[in-house]
């Protein structure tokens, strides 16, 4: 390159450089200026007002002209052989050594470098001086890289730049810190920016005005893809009032002022400015809603302020409320002698108050001539108006009716603590775990004193802790569910002692246990050890069931509970292997299973029993018949439960198939043998077809038969029932089939019995109809004989069956009575059941000796005389009949009445012994046409509004009693006669039968 002469810098020629030789070489690499060129180029730029620096390949300033050293403020000396950055802020080092990695990159690759370079540097009086440059490779005399830029000095347009972003950034400030909600949008919808307080007014804000609801874009004069036509950039601003829907659902009114404006590139854009008049509205709706209410409420208000006085005043000016002064005037105007003495010192500090301008409150009394009796309230309250000057606020209202009410209240408290101070139950107030009070019957039963019991956690008197955090989270919830939790658990007392009791929990408000509890405890403790006995009880019975070879299966409502060894062993599995899964588990493949029936539970009557017949496969894989009944043995709180009784008949039905086969065999023998048999023209009953047995069995010869109709060869009395039957059996799909006696005109014929059977028959010609016959004289003689024969043998075996159920029932009454006697405790609950199973043994004593229904008075006889055995109480029995009526001999009860009919007869004796000390117990049977009537009476009296259909059904007692009657043939009623309680058992028919006299 020819950079300039290696001399001291000439301030007449404006240059600070060192001034290489003349001689430079000819041409450069890449895309430099050759030495001469280049040379010429720096002598040409040297004096022009521009600034004007030649780097070396270091960056170092190896020339600057005046003019770059005029605008830096620095001598040469300070500029040439310095690199440039010294002088440049450290923010732009950084960028500035970036750059010059690209420059020497463009060096090496011999080109020149892309587009101008922004630097700034610090001058001489340490301000800031922007130059714009497009820096060129250019070659020295020696061939070695320089670095030409011609500087623009650009000063003013950074600063003026920086004033506009700081402005801007002043406004963006301004926008977001503005509690007015703010938002700008373009002319296609699009919400270019809004600020904080837009989006807590309306929530998040929408990309674009298309996707925003219908109210916002309204608000925001957006109708139909554009701006309201009114939005122009010369228009005035344009208010729009709308609702909006809040980020939580609130429906909020607010107001919008909108205003459109021209961009710098013609843009048109929609500022608006969102005010909330929701506080506005609210102010005003309630100052409205306190003025009506004050108006209705008579209450007086007033409000006084220092420097002017009373201000405002507001209440009711009806005559009549007198007692409600509705103004401060109204107050002043009650003297001393209008209060009460003893509400005297209230009103004193009530009017030292208004005088000193502090807080107060008082209730007083006062006497008015026109009402009476009144109590007031008054309220003072001092405020700070505007500016710093005092006020007082003053409200009077008539508190008579509630103070009425709290005296009232208060009087109920005494009268509850007395109740609760009486009662046996145990009662707590509990609120957030810990009891607050505590009456003497829960002292007495935890053997704590009141005292200790106050503030103790509920949670010591739980069995032990972690029973406690059991039962707490299911109280819980069943306390914000349904406010009431009830249930039976272990209390610990004062020593570790533990009882049971049975525990009521209520909340004070509805369904929030943390307003307090009222807890209810009785001790049933007693109770809970008679359970566990009539348990064990149960566990013996269970023992004696599994003994039996009947399969016994209980099923609840979620699923099998327990089943007998024998159930066990026909399902091939045990117990644990079928709890909790449905009886259908064993059922077969059928879709009509009776074991897959869900009508069990919910439809079977209590006392009634279903019976089934049916296929089960066991776990093993074994498949067998079943004859079972279904019986509902529970309900109530435990829950619906059926008991299922199975017994396998698997081989009753291999020989019943056998017998099936053998009668199908039997049937094709008799199809073949000898038969009369004979075929009719269904329409013209003319004789098609006929056999000789058919010819002995009409009694003619086959040919005056054949091709006739029986008029011409029967009696005209036979010919029409003949015919009657081949009409009949034409009708019926099945045909018709019944015996026939016949006894035909010849000397010395007897009488035959014949089964005929008349079928019509399918043809594709005429209709006809076949008729078979068979003799069965003999049959029907034999048949008659083994019915005679089976009818007195069953009559023995029932017998037989009556005695012995009757033997066996004495044994159990027996063993009951035997326990009974080693459980003093439960000796009460056996007695009954003695009572009851004998009442059945009797039952079956009087139907050993006949058969067929019982008749009501032997029946009544046995019973009395059991009770009286029982209990050592006599019983008079005696027996009323109408005139002219029937004998009470020859009324009877049906064998399935006859047992629920005795038992209901034991607890009624049984029931007014039990209910009477002392007095005689009759009995009564009456005797009418319509039926029986059965009348235990007793000394004593009914309780008051005693009523039998409050009476549960149970297993003992008038439980047992409405739970046993026939509910179609029988009815129960007790009434109050005297002093007399006589108890009727009505029976009518067909729950009553009529015999023949003995």
């Amino acid at each position: 390159m020819s950079v300039l002469p290696r001399r001291p810098a000439l301030p007449t020629k404006g240059k600070a450089v060192a001034t290489p030789p003349r001689n430079a070489r000819k041409g450069s690499a890449g895309g430099r200026l050759d030495p001469r060129a280049t040379a010429e180029l720096v002598d040409l730029l040297w004096d022009t007002p521009q600034a004007v620096t030649v780097q070396d390949a270091r960056f170092r300033v190896v020339a600057a002209n005046r003019a770059y050293c005029e605008a830096v403020g620095y001598p040469p000396a300070q500029l040439l052989g310095h690199d440039p950055v010294e002088h440049m802020p450290a923010a732009e080092k950084a960028a500035v050594l970036a750059s010059r990695t690209e420059l020497l990159r463009a060096l090496q690759a011999g080109r020149q470098p892309d587009g101008s370079l922004d630097r700034c540097v610090h001058d001489a009086n340490g301000r800031m001086r922007w130059f714009r440059s497009v820096p060129r490779w250019v070659s020295a005399s020696d061939g070695s890289p320089l670095l030409l830029a011609i500087l623009h000095d650009v000063t003013a347009e950074h600063v003026a730049r920086a004033q506009a972003d700081r402005s801007v950034h002043e406004l963006e400030h301004w926008f977001d810190l503005s509690p007015i909600g703010m938002l700008v949008y373009d002319a296609s919808g699009l919400i270019v920016r809004s600020n904080a307080a837009f989006e807590q007014l309306v929530g998040r804000a929408p990309v674009m005005l298309h996707d925003a609801p219908a109210d916002l874009c309204e608000l925001l004069a957006w109708e139909r893809d554009r701006p309201h036509p009114a939005l122009r950039a010369d228009a005035p601003a344009l208010e729009v009032r709308g609702s909006v829907s809040a980020a939580d659902g609130r429906r909020m009114r607010l107001r919008a002022r909108l205003r459109a404006f021209a961009t710098d590139i013609g843009e048109v854009r929609v500022m608006a400015a969102i005010e909330d008049l929701s506080l506005e509205e609210e102010r005003d709706l309630a100052q409205l809603e306190i003025g009506a209410l004050m108006d209705t409420a008579g209450i007086g208000v007033a409000t006084y302020e220092a420097s002017r006085g009373w201000l405002r005043s507001r209440g009711r000016a009806n005559p009549a409320t007198v007692a409600r002064p509705p103004t401060s005037a109204a107050l002043q105007a009650i003297g001393r002698d209008q209060v009460d003495p003893e509400s005297l010192e209230e009103f004193e500090r009530l009017q030292q108050a208004l005088r000193e301008g502090r807080r107060a409150q008082a209730r007083y009394e006062v006497h008015t001539p026109e009402l009476g009796r009144r109590w007031l309230l008054t309220r003072v309250e001092p405020a700070d108006l505007g500016g710093g000057r005092a006020a007082l606020s003053v409200v009077t209202l008539d508190v008579t009716d509630q103070e009425a009410v709290h005296r009232r209240n208060e009087e109920l408290l005494r009268e509850l603590s007395t109740i609760l101070s009486g009662t046996t139950a145990g009662i707590l107030h509990v609120r957030h775990g810990r009891i607050e009070r505590a009456n003497d019957a829960m002292a007495a039963l935890t053997d704590y004193s009141v005292e200790a019991l106050q503030q103790m956690p509920l949670a010591d008197l739980f069995e032990t802790p972690e029973s406690h955090g059991m039962l707490h989270t299911q109280q819980e919830q069943a306390l914000r569910r349904d406010g009431l939790w009830r249930g039976e658990r272990r209390l610990r007392c004062n020593g570790g002692r533990l009882v049971w009791v049975q525990v009521s929990k209520r909340c004070v408000a509805d369904h929030d246990p943390d307003a307090g509890l009222i807890c209810s405890y009785a001790d049933i403790d007693e109770l809970h050890r008679a359970r566990e006995a009539l348990q064990s009880q149960a566990e013996r019975t269970r023992a004696i069931l599994d003994s039996v070879l009947v399969g016994i299966v209980t099923v609840g409502e979620g699923g099998i509970e327990w089943m007998n060894r024998s159930a066990r062993r026909m399902f091939g599995g045990e117990l644990a292997d079928f709890v909790g899964e449905p009886i259908a588990t064993v059922a077969t493949a059928d879709a009509d299973h009776p074991l897959r029936a869900t009508h069990y539970l919910d439809g079977l009557e209590e006392g009634r029993a279903e019976t089934f017949e049916c296929r089960l496969r066991g776990r093993d894989g074994r498949e067998f018949w079943v004859v079972g009944n279904a019986v509902l043995t529970g309900r109530g709180s435990s829950g619906r439960q059926v008991t299922f009784a199975l017994l396998d008949i698997e081989r009753r039905r291999q020989a019943e198939v056998s017998i099936a086969q053998a009668q199908a065999s039997l049937q094709r023998i008799i199809e073949t043998a000898p038969l009369a048999i004979a075929l009719f023209d269904a329409s013209s009953a003319r004789v098609l077809r006929l056999n000789q047995m058919a010819a002995m069995f009409i009694g003619q010869p086959v040919e005056q038969v054949l091709g006739r109709p029986p008029g011409d060869w029967l009696q005209p009395d036979e010919a029409r029932a003949l015919l009657a039957d081949l009409d009949q059996a034409r009708q019926q799909p099945d045909g018709l089939r019944r015996e026939l006696p016949l006894a035909h005109s010849a000397p010395g014929a007897e009488m035959r019995i014949w089964d005929v059977r008349i079928v019509p028959l399918e043809s594709a010609g005429d209709a006809q109809l076949l008729l078979v016959a068979s003799d069965v004289t003999e049959q029907r003689t034999a048949e008659q004989a083994r019915f005679d024969a089976a009818v007195s043998q069953r009559e023995m075996l029932v017998k037989e069956v009556h005695h012995r159920i009757k033997n066996n029932l004495q044994g159990v009454a027996g063993l009951l009575q035997q326990t009974a006697a080693r459980r003093p405790e439960v000796a009460a609950l056996i007695g009954e059941a003695v009572s009851q199973v004998q009442a059945i043994a009797q039952v079956h004593g009087l139907q050993v000796g006949i058969s067929g229904p019982l008749r009501v008075k032997p029946l009544l006889e046995a019973i009395t005389g059991s009770v009286q055995r029982t209990f050592g109480r006599p019983v008079q029995v005696r027996v009323e009949e109408a005139p002219g009526g029937l004998p009470a001999h020859r009324y009877a009860l049906p064998e399935a009445e006859s047992i629920p009919i005795a038992l209901t007869i034991n607890e009624l004796l049984t029931n007014a012994i039990k209910h009477s000390e002392s007095g005689a117990i009759g009995c009564v049977l009456r005797c009418e046409d319509a039926g029986v009537s059965i009348t235990v009476t007793n000394p004593g009296r009914l309780r008051e509004g005693f009523s039998l259909a409050q009476v549960p059904p149970g297993v003992s007692g008038l439980g047992l009693v409405r739970a046993l009657l026939p509910r179609r043939t029988a009815t129960l009623a007790l009434q109050q006669v005297d002093d007399e309680v006589h108890a009727r058992v009505t029976l009518t028919a067909p729950g009553i039968a009529v015999l023949d006299p003995l």
